[in-house]
């Protein structure tokens, strides 16, 4: 009897299924901007979206299938595709500054964009806690609704925790009195004992 061998599949290749990605704003929903430094929630999800394709030796720089440095192959073509992919969502979601500043540096793998970018960040880390800590220090209630007077510290005290210099509560809360008018003077009394 004939043995019949079923049709060969096509082979599809990992950079192919990579690049079918449409909603990549769904899986990195957020523009890198160094004005909102967002950098650690913009790190979180493109970690999150390498790691859930194995591809996180593209950014890490860490590659788990060669241990040592002497036995590395070189990357073959569809690693370099990939790698190109990947670069590609790195400049997507970024802001149009960060893209000219980085088309300026002129990475030439995800790995070294990944680099140029933390080293940015970092580098503007202490000054941005300052400029942060003093913008807290000095916020009044002004023309702001309640909420939007509240949302904005929160909003200070989270990138203040990403950047490395989180506040504790009784600070943030200090600050937060300290902007309100004279006409909540009971209100802040009760609050603050």
């Amino acid at each position: 009897m004939a043995v019949i061998n079923p049709p060969l599949q096509p082979l599809i290749l990992l950079s192919d299924k990579l690049l079918t990605i449409t909603n990549l704003n769904n899986l990195i929903p957020i523009t890198l901007d160094i004005e909102q430094m967002n950098y650690s929630s913009w790190v979180y999800f493109v970690q999150n979206l390498c790691w859930g394709h194995s591809l996180l030796d593209h950014i890490s720089g860490k590659d788990e299938d060669n241990t040592s440095s002497s036995t590395k192959t070189p990357p073959d073509a569809e690693w370099l595709k990939i790698d190109t992919i990947i670069l590609s969502w790195i400049f997507v979601t970024m802001s149009k500054t960060l893209q000219q500043r980085l088309v300026v540096e002129n990475p030439r793998s995800a790995k070294e964009a990944w680099d140029i970018l933390a080293d940015i960040f970092h580098d503007n880390k202490h000054t941005r806690s300052i400029a942060l800590k003093a913008e807290l220090r000095f916020l009044k209630l002004g023309d702001l609704t309640i909420d939007a007077y509240f949302r904005k510290i929160e909003s200070i005290a989270t990138v203040l925790t990403s950047l490395g210099s989180p506040m504790n509560s009784d600070d943030v809360v200090t600050f937060a009195l300290e902007g309100l008018p004279a006409k909540y003077d009971n209100v802040s009394t009760i609050i603050a004992h």
